[in-house]
């Protein structure tokens, strides 16, 4: 007959008498200020972005040898990211980057106070938030490379697994912000609409310009058989930014959440599995974070980061996951409000889709070509309103017209055949 091993669960009062309040306070405060950084000993800036990789704030990362709480002599970097660049990149990033800081410093704190409260034990979707110095414009926040982060090489674009990562964390984001709306604990008041779909004058300085510089291209470098497609992009900057206008306006009834905004391969930072499958990623730049439909994040995240093959076969069914991650996590994150359906988010998709393509057709090739730097230069565009700063040869790579020419056909087709 074999021995039993009876065990007796303790009362809460008996768990507490073994180890008291102010011993477990000493014991959590000691292990905090032995991982806590006491000294910095030296500290280096260098240049945290190749040339191309970033257009409208400088990033630095900052290399350190500190002293720890314990005594021991380690390694940190932080990024700094500053609002300054050349003179007209400056004065448009003015009061984007106070958005920026708003979105670290306050709204990130709530919604992991929200996912706390739920019990969402999943990694955070953006970097840690430690400091916000207005005078200088400057945010110090964590290196994502320095914990294992990168990036997807933008010219190659994002594959499926990637996508599927990025939309279903892209539903998350959505959903937690909707919550802290309906919980009056941020709201549409305090964030403008989206200064690229309602700005005229960067609408018409930066979008149009590239749009019409492609036009030319394609007159006088394609060939006959895209004669028909070049003369329908001839419209006149007010259409044009009539058009991409439109894609702002919802109505009380529209499912409608706090969105990223700029949501697209460069502001997306991945980490794989020993596998070197994509396991989780962070969001970061946050400038442009506005209310809409969160079809414009999404129409912005599809168009201006997968591979346009994949985006085009595969264009329902990125919907479909998409909106199947947003259900489940309004329900984790306890929303109580009308949930979307899937017809209105097609809808939805269907009113910001011009604001989309606009972006892929307008800044796709710029953004993506091989010759990488050379393809336009903001400051220029901005300084001259769209005028001179996009340049001829990236509509000219090998390749581009497989890369973009079914997607300006149906463009044309479907919003310029009058």
């Amino acid at each position: 007959m074999g021995l039993r091993i009876i065990r007796i669960r303790k009362p809460p009062t008996e768990i507490g008498l073994a180890m008291d309040r102010k011993v477990l306070e000493t014991a959590v405060k000691r292990s905090f200020k032995d991982h806590a950084i006491a000294q910095v000993i030296e500290a280096e800036a260098e240049t945290a972005l190749p040339k191309g990789e970033n257009y409208l704030s400088t990033i630095l990362r900052i290399r350190m040898k500190v002293v720890l709480g314990n005594g021991r002599v380690a390694k940190r970097n932080l990024i700094v990211k500053r609002g300054e660049g050349a003179d007209c990149v400056v004065v448009m990033m003015k009061d984007f980057f106070k958005v920026e800081a708003k979105m670290y410093s306050r709204v990130f704190r709530e919604m992991e106070y929200l996912m706390e409260d739920v019990g969402d034990f999943e990694e955070p979707l953006w970097c840690k938030f430690i400091h916000y110095d207005p005078k200088s414009e400057s945010l110090v926040l964590e290196d994502l490379k320095a914990t294992g982060f990168s990036l997807v090489q933008r010219q190659i674009g994002i594959d499926m697994e990637h996508g599927q990562l990025a939309l279903r964390s892209l539903a998350r984001y959505h959903a937690i912000g909707k919550v802290l709306e309906e919980r009056d604990v941020i709201s549409k008041g305090e964030f403008d609409t989206h200064p690229f779909m309602t700005n005229s004058r960067y609408v018409e300085t930066l979008s149009y310009p590239g749009l019409q510089a492609l036009r030319k291209a394609m007159e006088q470098h394609w060939g006959p058989e895209w004669a028909t497609v070049a003369s329908k992009l001839n419209i006149t900057s007010d259409v044009f930014y009539s058009k991409v206008k439109s894609c702002s306006v919802y109505t009380e009834k529209d499912f409608v959440c706090l969105n990223h905004g700029d949501c697209w391969t460069n502001n997306i930072m991945f980490k794989y599995d020993w596998h070197g499958k994509p396991q989780s990623l962070r969001f970061v730049d946050f400038q442009f974070a506005n209310y809409n439909t969160p079809c414009a994040d999404v129409s912005n995240f599809i168009y201006m980061s997968l591979q346009p093959k994949l985006r085009r076969k595969n264009y329902k069914l990125l919907l479909e996951y998409y909106f199947d991650a947003l259900i489940k996590y309004l329900d984790i994150y306890g929303y109580k409000g009308p949930k979307p359906t899937f017809e209105g988010l097609e809808e939805a998709m269907e009113r910001v889709s011009f604001f989309g393509i606009c972006l892929f057709v307008c800044w796709y090739p710029a953004l993506t070509a091989k010759s990488g730097t050379d393809t336009f230069e903001l400051d220029t565009l901005l300084k001259t309103r769209g005028k001179e700063g996009f340049h001829m040869d990236m509509y000219l790579e090998e390749g581009i017209t497989e890369k973009i020419g079914d997607d300006l056909i149906d463009f044309v087709e479907k919003y310029l055949s009058s």
